[in-house]
């Protein structure tokens, strides 16, 4: 019986994961991915950002918006105040979108298989993708990654101890006693 009682002891010891609670944090964050901002939007009708709609001008002045349209296609000259970042169609951020919720959903399987590896892995992709396509100054963002950081620090699967001791003195016991 002491050898049980140490056991059982040493396995409350172990400092477990908030399972349920990882879960259900991974499923708002899926949850949210659609309203969290890209950081560029292009239609796929327009993909390179021009004004589109019926003009009222004909003839020279509108040959020359369209020769300037058509220029404007070819040379851009634009002030950043900060790192340039890529430009996203409707497509590209869908996909951004899509890549992100394939993420949560395996870092949540690697939860309840407890499988570290696998959710360090996916937790970094969804960095990975959310530095690289959605708008990292946005405060939504900001806290994803946040809490993204939180959960590379957890622990899913702590080590626990041997319990198998009280099981060899029963069985020592049995074959004793037999």
């Amino acid at each position: 019986r002491q050898r049980i009682q140490s056991e059982i002891q040493a396995l409350r010891a172990v400092a477990q994961p908030d399972t349920e609670g990882l879960i259900l944090n991974l499923g708002t964050l899926a949850l949210r991915v659609n309203e969290l901002p890209i950081r560029s939007k292009l239609s796929a009708s327009n993909p390179a950002g021009r004004v589109l709609g019926p003009t009222a001008e004909s003839g020279l002045p509108r040959f020359w918006k369209t020769f300037k349209d058509g220029l404007s296609d070819i040379i851009r000259i634009e002030r950043l105040e900060g790192p340039a970042g890529k430009i996203l169609t409707l497509e590209q951020s869908d996909l951004a979108r899509q890549r992100v919720l394939v993420a949560l959903n395996t870092a949540q399987l690697a939860l309840l298989r407890e499988q570290p590896e696998v959710f360090r892995q996916s937790l970094a992709t969804i960095s990975s993708i959310l530095g690289q396509d959605f708008e990292l100054a946005s405060p939504s963002v900001i806290s994803v990654l946040g809490l993204i950081e939180e959960m590379l620090s957890i622990d899913i699967a702590p080590s626990r101890p041997d319990i198998s001791g009280s099981l060899d003195l029963l069985r020592n016991i049995q074959s004793g006693a037999g």
